[in-house]
């Protein structure tokens, strides 16, 4: 209301092009956060809202923590094989991406898990 010239971004420019760039500029700080070093994979996992289970990975680099990804688990169940094979392919990505060394894998304490 107090700039009147002022056009708002709408929200397909939003979703789209500005999204992507900002994206880009994060996963590069990461990466020249992360390289070279040894991180620590945090595993969680919870319900959402609607009662859907999902698993989300965090890479933590013993200063700052950095979110990885979060999996809708759909109809897999949570539990041990399927939250090992999860951490594995987040450990390649990890590697891959970022160009770290996964040293420790932090999970829930629970009893599932063991």
């Amino acid at each position: 209301m107090l700039r009147l010239g002022y056009t708002p971004p709408t929200r397909k420019s939003l979703a789209g092009g500005l999204l992507d760039k900002i994206f880009n500029e994060v996963t590069t700080m990461t990466a020249s956060a992360l390289e070279g070093r040894d991180v620590s994979l945090v595993q969680d996992g919870w319900s959402d809202i609607h009662n859907s289970p999902v698993i989300s990975h965090c890479v933590h680099s013993g200063e700052i923590s950095y979110f990885l990804i979060s999996v809708d688990a759909g109809s897999n169940k949570k539990i041990a094989t399927y939250c090992t094979s999860l951490a594995i392919e987040a450990s390649k990505e990890v590697t891959d991406k970022f160009g770290c060394k996964v040293v420790a894998v932090v999970i829930d304490n629970e009893q599932k898990m063991q």
